[in-house]
């Protein structure tokens, strides 16, 4: 299902399991039996795309490829490539690279995270110090060493330490060692900051500029003659929209499959437990530093930290007589997240109504005055009332809040500065952490229960953006009951689709290699309310196809050959069972609103769409996005059959209709109709043959059915391609049902 460009005779990679690989599976005891086969599986096919450790055919100067891992938010991408580090080592690999990410807490977090699961052994070290002015010798020596020992490079995902970088393996003295071996590049979120922010910029302008860290990581790759390049997202629309000829295009890729205990977009948004799970922030308290800065605490703030804080001392606490499933559960620590804006003024202000509340709080419980914390007792039992055998008593909860919470926890402005240096989780058992940016992406908040997210935005949201931000998926599945996120409701209704989009991608990706993917335009499924992503990364022309309402095609380029197709789909129909559709009133029948009618299977519909020769890219591009519509329609179980109509079979030679000729348009069709649908009579044209009146427009028993109509067409006079001029060809339309809307992004291929 893999397949990788590379020079051919390079070897073949069969990969064993050795020492290292045995050492970290003896730390992976959480893991069941399939879940530890699967983190293997997916591990090896990894490596198997990579350019083989050694170089057997060195009349090739350069041997590389670049692949890509997808998986989800929080869900362990991680110990992927840690596995795969650890495999590298025990296949004979020398040298491996991680671009660790853009901050320093993320740095540190990978870093500590590699030398923890596998660099404490004598067969690999993990370093970051690249620009040691011995470490070209660290690396000859790796390279060389005859015992096989892995050397592990982690480096800050920054223009300067990667061009470092790219200089040390200039140096002359690694010049014979890096044409016999291969060394492995991990980048880590390869889709932030990685790829060519000027790439729309140069295909508007024609020009050929790279932003600095992409050129940087060009230079990286132009200074190693034989590498893998692996990047690792969960988000990765924009390294899959990219141009093909683009360094960073993708050859090959491998899904990654979340752990059993796993909760990510599928539980915080599309089942059952979502209602639970999912709080809406009215629009009021939607938190805008301009347009809705707010002056005094939002209550939602103010429920969502009391949520914490309880949910912290029964979690925490063996004070409680919890139900036995829950006794299980402990955690002995816990976090918050509040995200409120990327401003640092905002964050302060966040960071102060916090500080202030948690005061109050302790005020009121020194002064015993409870009233306020038994009626923020009394709502959360109304919730979590089932998980206790015995109500707790208010006066143990003040308690236990006042002498374990209160005197054990932290309030963090995650702000520039403070990710020079690893997150202080050993300060306290109970964290609340209020930023921005920083928290994006990539950094694990750690045993996070409780999230409260009033930010968004006022335009359309990039899909891959917002979905960054979600801390709050990961393993919790143990302790789902007690996790809570507050989002603005347009954001949530944002996520929903998102969900959408990754189950349809994934789905697509699991079935088909990344080469046909992208022959196809890369097509993907999106939402009216978000942007897949920036498009600054993309070089190509994208086209949106929103599949509500009436669309049509234009004249296809192969007339002959369609017509054809569509005479035998309409011959394969039997004669008795196509129906009249007209007007009720004699006086409205005419040529022209007099059509058939008939009802089929969608799978029919399917086989002639992939039969249709369109000729033209930009064409066949809906053509295609309507057959996998069609698809998801009858694979979820939506809809089985369509209804096709043949419209004004009266006209035996086709209506009449000017097409024109635009031999400069780019991509699309250079044939137009002036006007397919008719607008007499206007209660039954092509396009109101959906309207519930009295004409017979509801006579057919529509229900939200695809329906395809057939229109034959003949080149008017004053068409303006004289080819064409007097032809009678078919032409294809299609009205998609607003309650099954969906939208296809796809890229046009020049």
């Amino acid at each position: 299902m893999y397949t990788v460009t590379v020079n051919k005779n390079l070897g073949e990679n069969s990969i064993k399991e050795g020492e290292s690989y045995e050492l970290l599976s003896t730390k992976l005891s959480y893991l069941d039996p399939e879940e530890r086969e699967n983190l293997l599986s997916s591990s090896k096919k990894i490596l198997e795309n990579c350019i083989p450790p050694i170089i057997q055919d060195k009349q090739h100067k350069f041997n590389d490829t670049t692949g890509l891992v997808f998986g989800y938010v929080q869900s362990g991408k991680t110990l992927s490539f840690t596995t795969v580090m650890a495999l590298a080592h025990d296949n004979d690999y020398r040298v491996a690279i991680l671009i660790a990410g853009r901050t320093n807490l993320l740095l540190s977090q990978n870093t500590e995270r590699l030398t923890e699961d596998i660099g404490d052994n004598r067969n690999i070290s993990v370093t970051t110090n690249e620009s040691d002015p011995d470490f070209v010798r660290k690396i000859d020596k790796s390279l060389k060493n005859s015992k096989g020992r892995l050397l592990i490079i982690t480096i800050l995902k920054h223009q300067d330490h990667i061009n470092n970088l790219a200089q040390l393996f200039k140096d002359t003295r690694l010049k014979d060692s890096l044409n016999d071996r291969s060394i492995i590049i991990f980048d880590d979120e390869s889709d932030q900051a990685s790829l060519n922010t000027m790439a729309s910029k140069n295909s508007k302008k024609a020009t050929d500029e790279s932003s600095a860290i992409f050129s940087s990581i060009k230079n990286l790759r132009s200074s190693i003659a034989n590498h893998s390049y692996i990047q690792y997202t969960a988000t990765p629309q924009a390294n899959l929209l990219i141009d093909y000829i683009d360094l960073l295009s993708p050859q090959w890729h491998v899904l990654l499959d979340p752990g059993k205990s796993y909760t990510g977009g599928l539980t915080f948004f599309k089942e059952p437990l979502t209602k639970k799970l999912t709080y809406n922030i009215p629009e009021k308290e939607r938190f805008h530093f301009k347009e809705n800065k707010l002056t005094v605490p939002p209550q939602g703030l103010i429920d969502a930290i009391y949520k914490f804080i309880l949910s912290s001392i029964f979690l925490s606490y063996d004070d409680f007589d919890m139900i036995s499933e829950r006794k299980k559960t402990k955690l002995n620590k816990t976090s918050m997240m509040i995200h409120p804006c990327f401003r640092k003024d905002s964050i302060e202000t966040f960071f102060n109504w916090t500080e202030s509340i948690l005061d109050g709080l302790q005020q009121s419980i020194e002064a015993n005055n409870l009233s306020f914390l038994n009626g923020k007792l009394e709502k959360y039992l109304l919730e979590y009332g089932i998980l206790f055998n015995t109500k707790p008593e208010l006066n143990k909860v003040a308690e236990i809040i006042n002498n374990d919470f209160l005197g054990n926890y932290k309030v963090h402005q995650v702000v520039g500065g403070m990710e020079k240096k690893a997150f202080p989780w050993s300060f306290a058992d109970h964290h609340i952490l209020i930023g921005g940016q920083l928290l994006d992406r990539g950094f694990t908040v750690k045993n996070l229960i409780i999230t409260y997210m009033p930010r968004d935005t006022k335009g359309k949201n990039n899909a891959d953006t917002i979905e960054q931000r979600c801390r709050f998926f990961g393993y919790k599945k143990d302790y789902i009951d007690f996790c809570e996120v507050y989002l603005p409701k347009g954001l949530k209704s944002d996520y929903v689709s998102y969900v959408d989009h990754e189950i349809n991608l994934r789905k697509i990706l699991s079935t088909v290699e990344l080469s046909e993917f992208k022959k196809a335009g890369s097509p993907m499924l999106s939402a009216a309310g978000i942007n897949l992503t920036n498009n600054n990364r993309i070089g190509s022309a994208l086209r949106s196809d929103q599949l509500k309402g009436f669309q049509y095609f234009e004249p296809p380029l192969n007339i002959d050959k369609n017509n054809e197709i569509v005479n035998d789909f309409i011959n394969d129909i039997p004669h008795q069972l196509w129906d009249d559709l007209m007007p009720n009133l004699p006086k409205d029948q005419t040529e022209n609103t007099k059509h058939k009618i008939v009802k089929v299977e969608l799978v029919k519909i399917i086989e002639l769409i992939t039969k249709i020769d369109i000729g033209n890219a930009y064409e066949a591009i809906k053509l295609s996005n309507f057959e996998r519509y069609i698809f998801n329609l009858i694979e979820n179980h939506k809809q089985e059959f369509a209804w096709v109509i043949q419209i004004a079979t009266d006209r035996k030679d086709g209506r009449p209709r000017t097409v024109s000729f635009d031999r400069d348009e780019k991509y699309k069709n250079p044939y137009k109709i002036s006007a397919l649908a008719s607008n007499y009579p206007s209660y039954f044209g092509d396009s109101k043959l959906l309207l519930h009146t009295n004409s017979g427009g509801e006579k057919f028993g529509y229900n939200n059915e695809v329906i395809l109509q057939i229109h034959k067409i003949t080149a008017g006079e004053n068409t303006t391609e004289p080819s064409i001029k007097g032809k009678c060809f078919y032409t294809l339309a299609f009205n998609f049902s607003e309650k099954f809307n969906q939208i296809y992004v796809t890229k046009i291929l020049n």
